[in-house]
């Protein structure tokens, strides 16, 4: 056999065994932005395994979240989507505090009110911001400039900024904002600069936007010290978690210390996870 050849089955055979190496060198991941209606529970947790995303913030209508929840305990923040979309309507604050106490939902949102043309200082919404404070409930918003398309849909409700009365009025709300707000950069380093209880997940925009421009945006805001406030999410089936895990690993501008900050520790951080559930997800 000629020792080129020999040199790639080498290099072929090495490939192969280094491949596992590194998916189980990779630290543990949690998915900031996941949706029951864009998959079976089955393939998202089969997914999850195998890129190591260990905690996933779900959200979809009650039904689904709990049907979710059941198939997989412990895996999910089981969180309640509305306006789910074909209903336009909020839900019952009184049977929303329910399911809280009874600790059957853990977060609220995503809150797509901007898909009705609801910006997020519209007066419907304050009671939900206050009871989410109230009960220190963790709460995703879509706040960004693009959506799916919907007649109804209003990019000027997604200036981040619109928050900013809402961070007045309840200044222990723990909210993050999908896409980080994209393309509101200037929006976003202001609003963050000035509330640090505010974070935002990357997920949708890891894909939906060329590579290149997620790369500025997200370079944009690590230079603007908002590293330790990123966080690793999809927005998308169980398909897309490849690509979103891609996104960040290849990012060269980023150390091992960001990227594993925006795979896990600002989540952890984010939804106080408790020293032992992250002890756990460590293997230790």
């Amino acid at each position: 056999m000629k020792p080129h050849f020999i040199a790639v089955l080498t290099v072929l055979a090495l490939g192969t065994m280094i491949l596992p190496v590194q998916a189980q060198q990779r630290g543990p991941i949690i998915d900031m932005h996941v949706h029951t209606g864009d998959g079976s529970v089955q393939d998202e947790v089969a997914m999850m395994e195998e890129f190591h995303v260990v905690k996933a913030f779900l959200s979809g209508s009650l039904e689904e979240v709990y049907s979710w929840t059941d198939v997989a305990p412990g895996r999910f923040i089981p969180s309640l989507m509305f306006p789910v979309f074909g209903l336009e309507g909020f839900p019952n604050l009184d049977s929303l505090r329910a399911e809280y106490l009874a600790g059957r939902l853990q977060g609220m949102g995503e809150i797509t009110a901007q898909y009705v043309g609801i910006p997020p200082n519209a007066p419907s919404l304050e009671p939900y911001f206050a009871l989410a404070e109230e009960l220190e409930i963790p709460v995703l918003i879509h706040t960004l400039g693009s959506g799916i398309p919907r007649s109804t849909f209003r990019a000027s409700a997604g200036h981040p900024l619109l928050l900013e009365e809402v961070l007045v009025r309840h200044p222990r709300l723990r909210i993050y904002l999908e896409g980080a707000g994209y393309p509101f950069l200037h929006d976003m380093i202001a609003l963050m600069h000035q509330y640090p209880q505010v974070y935002a997940d990357l997920s949708g925009i890891t894909r939906r936007i060329p590579l290149e421009a997620f790369y500025e945006y997200l370079r944009a805001l690590v230079r603007a010290g908002f590293g330790e406030r990123l966080m690793w999410g999809t927005d998308g089936p169980p398909s897309t978690i490849p690509q979103a895990v891609e996104a960040i690993e290849s990012a060269s501008f980023l150390t091992d210390e960001q990227k594993a900050d925006i795979f896990y520790n600002n989540a952890a951080r984010f939804l106080r996870l408790s020293d032992e559930e992250i002890a756990r997800h460590h293997g230790r």
